[in-house]
């Protein structure tokens, strides 16, 4: 063993020898660290343009690959000792998502069966408890659970997720295993780590009142808050902003940035963002037409299309990938066949009611809207009234404009996901 001169001698000529990093860099103790991405609050303020400069003061050299930037493979991130915080929480590969800044970094911690033997339950459970430690230790909070992509996993899957808000960084720490009696594999474990904004304060003041137009019968929502502008957030998601503040609840903007990707070109991801952002910010989700585009739903309404056609005379859809496929009349009988529009009718009435918009994510350019608007594809919108008279809910858009009108059963066939967001 090295005695202790030798070992600050040692450290003394290392000081010498070695440049001197970038201002404000905090370089980790052990060579390959990375621990500077949860450390270094500078470096998510800094220009995306200058992180590659920043990243060879850490030894780091930002690679592109298939559209996005890593700090390398796994065999390149095995010669560089590459970690988080210990030696033994090695990371095999740093992907990098940039916007005007750094906008998220991803660890996968999961080793890969070409390089090292898979881990096992005891080795697996050490090394999630070192990463949860160091976590809590580093960013001086406490991790609380977290909504994940996956949902309730079918069994053998094992799913956990949890998040620690920091001062300037947040992480979620999701891992995933496959577990029967025989066996036990480890699917991933991922460290997802994102900038820290403070939380969208509700400016509404009391409740929402729906208000009522004697002379046309209209029934709109007073008080209605506009939609919220500040850097990094996302039309879609600020409409779900607006219906959140809409019933007095902040809205979490940290979760809002880790959803930022989830866009409304893929139903199903969406709306699982959509359930999660409501989640995080303590609301509830109820579901008024569920998610169109999920094997049960889309049985039902392949079902109900063909009778639909049948009594129309018209063909039935070959297939349901997108709603603007199916004649838009047979799509209309079918969505509103049973008690369908009746029940989606009460529900929106209920909801105004007690001064909360529906969330509508669906279909624009599939049926008559007033104003006309152009081109066909899926957006959200917030159910804010209705006409009784003419039969048409009253929408705002993710532009902010509001008194787009659309007939009820074309809202309700249209639609990709209707949700009521509740306290």
């Amino acid at each position: 063993m090295m005695p202790p001169f030798s070992r600050l001698f040692t450290a003394l000529l290392l000081l010498l020898v070695c440049p001197a990093p970038h201002a404000g860099a905090q370089i980790s103790p052990v060579p390959g660290g990375l621990d500077f991405f949860v450390t270094d609050a500078a470096l998510w303020r800094l220009p995306a343009a200058e992180l590659p400069e920043r990243l060879k003061a850490f030894g780091y050299t930002v690679d592109a690959a298939a559209g996005t930037s890593t700090l390398g493979e796994p065999r390149d991130m095995m010669k560089r000792s590459a970690h988080l915080f210990l030696p033994d929480l090695a990371v095999w590969k740093a992907t990098l998502s940039q916007r005007a800044t750094l906008a998220a970094v991803s660890f996968d911690l999961l080793p890969p069966a070409t390089l090292t033997k898979a881990l096992t339950k005891p080795s697996m459970r050490t090394l999630t408890k070192q990463l949860e430690e160091q976590l809590s230790a580093v960013m001086k909070s406490s991790p609380a659970q977290h909504p994940n992509d996956y949902g309730t996993a079918p069994p053998p899957y094992k799913v956990t997720s949890q998040r620690w808000v920091g001062k300037n960084v947040q992480a979620v720490l999701m891992t995933a295993v496959t577990e029967t009696r025989t066996a036990f594999t480890v699917q991933s474990i991922t460290l997802r780590l994102l900038p820290v904004i403070p939380p969208g304060k509700s400016p509404v003041a009391k409740a929402l009142a729906a208000k009522i137009d004697r002379g046309t019968g209209v029934v709109l929502l007073e008080g209605f808050p506009a939609l919220p502008q500040w850097e990094g957030s996302h039309p879609a998601w600020a409409v779900l902003e607006q219906a959140l503040w809409a019933i007095g609840l902040d809205s979490d903007r940290n979760g809002i940035l880790e959803c930022y990707g989830l866009g409304t070109g893929w139903v199903v991801s969406f709306a699982t963002g959509l359930q999660r952002l409501a989640t995080m910010a303590g609301g509830k989700v109820i579901e008024i037409s569920p998610v169109v585009h999920q094997s049960s739903e889309i049985l039902k309404l392949t079902k109900s299309c063909e009778a639909a056609a049948k009594k129309l005379g018209k063909r039935s859809p070959q297939s349901l990938d997108s709603l603007q496929d199916v004649d838009p009349d047979v799509l209309r009988a079918a969505r509103s066949s049973g008690n369908g529009l009746t029940q989606f009718t009460a529900a929106l009435k209920q909801a105004i009611a007690a001064g909360r918009p529906l969330f509508w994510y669906g279909w624009t350019g599939l049926y008559p809207e007033t104003p006309a608007t152009t081109g066909t594809t899926p957006v959200v919108r917030l159910m804010i009234g209705y006409a009784p008279k003419e039969g048409e809910v009253i929408f705002a858009d993710a532009a902010g404009k509001p008194g787009i009108r659309m007939k009820l059963a074309d809202a309700l066939a249209a639609s990709l996901y209707t949700v009521d967001i509740s306290k």
